[in-house]
């Protein structure tokens, strides 16, 4: 295995681990956080959650500080 193919082995492994990590966030934010942020949109409907999934999938560490902000 030549350096190449090792670098993208980590990089592959390091955005798995970030979208696995941001999965799991949006979960605990869309039950616990998401009204902290937001009431509006704790009170929205389903298709407006999964609307906003992949932000907050890609987005979580931003998330997190402002929840983290809010209390």
């Amino acid at each position: 295995m030549n350096i190449m193919e090792e670098v993208v082995q980590y990089i592959l492994q390091f955005t798995g681990i970030y979208l696995a990590l941001g999965a799991l966030f949006s979960l605990v934010f869309y039950f616990k956080g998401l009204k902290h942020i937001d009431a509006i949109g704790h009170n929205g409907s389903l298709f407006f959650k999964l609307l906003i999934l992949p932000g907050l999938v890609m987005l979580w560490p931003i998330f997190l500080i402002k929840w983290i902000s809010a209390r």
